[in-house]
C-alpha cells in the first residue's frame, strides 16, 4: 500500500523549501530543498520499503541480507524552510490477511496494559463541547464509551512463578460432522510487588520540527519538567532533540538539579524544519547504550507529534533500530503529542520496542505518562515469552483471529530479539541459554515483555474433522525468562475434545465464554485498526468493520448472557457513530485515542 506523496488532509504531496514533494510508503525517497533523493552525505538517496539497502556517500550498505539500516544524514544546508503544519500522510486501510499458515511466526497485539490508560481515560472524560461537537456527540456522551478497566479472569500464577498459560475450549464435544472451534490461550501474571523500583536510565527524544510549535512544544516542555523533578540522583536522564538532524543536549545527567536545568534548555529551544525521526531515535539509542546499566531499567522515550518527512520513513526502517536496541535490553516508549500525530508509527515503535504508546490530549495529561513510566513498567515478570500452538495434524488453522502472520524479514528479526535477550540475560542474570535452536513449528508469538499483573490472551479459530478421535487437539507451550525467580520456565497446556452423538448434545456443551472471547478478539482488532489508519478516505470501511464486530459481538454476548459484553457491543456502534461522515484535524487524535482504548480494554488485554 504504497502512499501517494505527502497527502496531508486533501494536499497533494508537500513542497518544502523548493523541494518537489514527498513520496513515501512506498519509500522512493524525498525530495527537499531541490536535492534529488533523500540526500546522505552525498548519496544517491534511499531505497526504504522494500529493505533493499541504502546509498550513502556511493557506497551500498548492506545489513542482515539486504535489510538496511539508513545511516543518519548529514547536516543539511541552511536554508529557509517554512514551518510544516501536519507531518501526517495518508495511508489506504489494508486488507485483512487472507491466509493463515500453520507453522509460522504471527505479530502479538500485546501492549503492556496498566495505568496510562487509567490517565487516558480520565483524559478523555474530561468535557470539550468543541470535540463533542465535532465527533458528532451530545455533551459528556463520551464518558459513556470508555469501558471500565477490567482485572485479569484467571487465578494468579502458582507460587514461585511469575506467568501462568491456560487453554479455553469452545467445543469439548465434537458433533458427528465436525465442526469449527476457537481455542482461547491465555497468559496471566503474577501480581508486582511493592519493592522500590530500580534505578531509570531514561533517555527522551524530542521531535523539536516546526510543526511542533505552539501548544505541542508546550506539552513537550510541561513533560521534560515533569520528568525531571521525579528523578532522583541514582537515575540518570538525556535529552535529544531532533528536526532535520539529531543534536543531544549534553551527557546523561543524574536527576535533581542537573536534570531539570536540561530540561530548562530543551523547553529554551524554538522548533523549526523538517522532521527526522530516524536520526533522534538513532542518537537516542546512542545516549542509552553509552549509560547501559544491567541493574537500571533502561529506556528510550520518542515525544513526536508526526510523521517523518526526512530520512527513513516507512515502518521497516524506522524501526531497525529499535529492535536492535530492545535486543541489547534497552526498550522504547512512544508519546503522541497535539491533534495530527501517526498512530501507526508511534504505535508501532512502542510495539517493536517492547514499551508503551501514550497519547497526551493536553498538558493535564503529561504526569500520568510519566508515573506509567517510572514505575509500572519498570516491573516485569518475564522476558522473551514465546506462545507456540501446536495442532494435531489432522485439525485444520482457519484463522488467527485479530492477527496477521509475519513476513520474512519481520520474522528474522523477532528471532534476532530472541537470540540477543537469551544471550544477554544470560551474561546479566545468569539465566542459562535456551534460544540458540528454533524450530519452525506451529502457530508462534513472541512477547518481548510481559509486565506483572497482566493478562493477555490469543485466539485461534480451527476446523475439526468429523473422524477426530476423543483425545488431545491441541498443546498451548509458553517458555519464558522468570525475572523474578532468575530462572527458565516452560509450561504446556493442552486442548481435548470428545465425542458427541449428535450436534444438539455438542451445542448443549459449547463453552460460550470462547465464544466471546473471539467476538472480542475482532471487535479488538477493529478497532486497533481504527486507531491506525483514521483518516478521511478510510471512514465508510472504518465504519463498516467496527458495525460489523459490534453484531457479532452483539450475537454472541446474547448466546452467553453477558451483559457486559452486550453493553460493549453497544458502546462499539456509538464508536462507529462517533467517526460521522467527515474528519477533521482537531478530533482526529481525540477518536484515535479513543478507538485505542477501546482496543486496549477490549477483552485481550486486561489489568488491575
Amino acid at each position: 500500500w504504497g502512499d501517494i506523496g505527502n497527502v496531508a488532509w486533501g494536499d497533494i504531496g508537500t513542497v518544502a523549501g523548493g523541494g518537489i514533494g514527498t513520496v513515501a510508503g512506498g519509500g522512493i525517497g524525498t525530495v527537499a530543498g531541490g536535492g534529488i533523493g533523500n540526500v546522505a552525505g552525498g548519496g544517491i538517496g534511499t531505497v526504504a520499503g522494500g529493505g533493499i539497502g541504502t546509498v550513502a556517500g556511493g557506497t551500498l550498505e548492506p545489513r542482515g541480507g539486504w535489510l538496511a539500516r539508513p545511516p543518519s544524514p548529514a547536516p543539511i544546508a541552511s536554508r529557509t524552510v517554512r514551518p510544516i503544519a501536519s507531518d501526517r500522510i495518508f495511508r489506504w486501510l489494508p486488507p485483512k490477511p487472507a491466509h493463515w499458515p500453520r507453522d509460522a511466526r504471527y505479530r502479538s497485539n500485546y501492549l503492556p496494559g496498566r495505568g496510562y490508560l487509567e490517565g487516558l481515560a480520565a483524559s478523555m472524560s474530561r468535557p470539550d463541547a468543541r470535540i463533542d461537537r465535532a465527533a458528532g456527540l451530545g455533551p459528556d456522551a463520551v464518558r459513556s464509551l470508555l469501558p471500565p478497566a477490567r482485572g485479569p479472569v484467571l487465578p494468579a500464577p502458582a507460587a514461585g512463578r511469575s506467568l501462568d498459560v491456560a487453554v479455553d475450549q469452545q467445543y469439548p464435544l465434537v458433533p458427528p460432522g465436525g465442526t469449527e472451534s476457537v481455542l482461547v490461550v491465555r497468559l496471566r501474571a503474577a501480581e508486582g510487588t511493592t519493592r522500590p523500583r530500580p534505578p531509570l536510565r531514561l533517555h527522551l527524544v524530542l521531535d523539536a520540527s516546526g510543526s511542533m510549535r505552539g501548544e505541542g512544544w508546550a506539552q513537550v516542555c510541561a513533560a521534560v519538567r515533569d520528568v525531571a523533578t521525579r528523578l532522583t540522583p541514582d537515575d540518570l536522564m538525556s535529552v535529544v532533540t531532533y528536526d532535520d538532524v539529531a543534536t543531544a543536549l549534553g551527557p546523561p545527567v543524574p536527576g535533581g538539579p542537573a536534570a531539570i536545568a536540561v530540561a530548562d534548555k530543551a523547553c529554551a529551544l524554538r522548533p523549526r524544519r523538517e522532521t527526522n525521526i530516524h536520526a533522534g531515535l538513532t542518537e537516542g539509542y546512542a545516549q542509552a547504550r553509552a549509560v547501559y546499566s544491567a541493574a537500571a531499567v533502561n529506556r528510550v522515550v520518542l515525544m513526536s507529534d508526526g510523521m517523518p518527512t526526512l530520512g527513513p520513513t516507512d515502518l521497516y526502517s524506522l524501526t531497525s533500530g529499535t529492535t536492535d536496541a530492545l535486543g541489547a535490553g534497552i526498550t522504547t516508549s512512544t508519546v503522541g503529542i497535539g491533534t495530527g500525530f501517526d498512530a501507526l508509527i508511534m504505535g508501532r515503535i512502542a510495539s517493536e520496542g517492547g514499551g508503551n504508546f501514550h497519547f497526551v490530549r493536553d498538558r493535564a495529561g503529561v504526569p500520568a505518562v510519566f508515573t506509567d513510566e517510572l514505575h509500572v513498567l519498570a516491573r516485569e515478570a518475564a522476558e522473551v515469552v514465546e506462545v507456540r500452538v501446536r495442532l494435531d495434524p489432522a485439525v485444520r488453522l482457519v484463522e488467527v483471529v485479530g492477527s496477521e502472520p509475519l513476513g520474512v524479514p519481520e520474522t528474522l528479526r523477532a528471532r534476532g530479539v530472541e537470540v540477543a535477550t537469551d544471550r544477554r540475560l544470560a551474561s546479566e542474570q545468569g539465566i542459562a541459554r535456551d534460544r540458540v535452536r528454533d524450530l519452525d513449528a506451529g502457530i508462534r508469538f513472541l512477547v518481548p515483555s510481559f509486565r506483572m499483573g497482566d493478562e493477555h490472551a490469543f485466539v485461534i479459530r480451527v476446523g475439526i474433522p468429523p473422524d477426530q478421535p476423543p483425545g488431545r487437539i491441541a498443546s498451548a507451550e509458553v517458555r519464558y525468562k522468570d525475572m523474578q525467580a532468575g530462572r527458565n520456565v516452560f509450561l504446556r497446556a493442552d486442548s481435548f475434545v470428545g465425542r458427541a452423538a449428535s450436534r444438539a448434545e455438542a451445542e448443549a456443551r459449547v463453552n460460550h465464554e470462547a465464544t466471546v472471547a473471539e467476538a472480542r478478539s475482532r471487535a479488538a482488532y477493529a478497532l486497533q485498526r481504527a486507531s491506525e489508519y483514521l483518516d478521511a478516505p478510510n471512514l465508510g470501511q472504518i465504519r463498516n468493520e467496527l458495525y460489523g464486530a459490534a453484531q457479532a459481538l452483539s450475537v454472541a454476548a446474547g448466546r452467553a448472557g453477558d451483559a457486559t459484553a452486550q453493553d460493549d457491543a453497544d458502546r462499539l456502534r456509538r464508536m462507529a457513530d462517533a467517526a460521522g461522515t467527515g474528519l477533521g484535524r482537531p478530533h482526529v487524535a481525540y477518536l484515535a485515542s479513543l478507538y485505542h482504548y477501546g482496543w486496549r480494554t477490549c477483552g485481550l488485554t486486561a489489568w488491575r
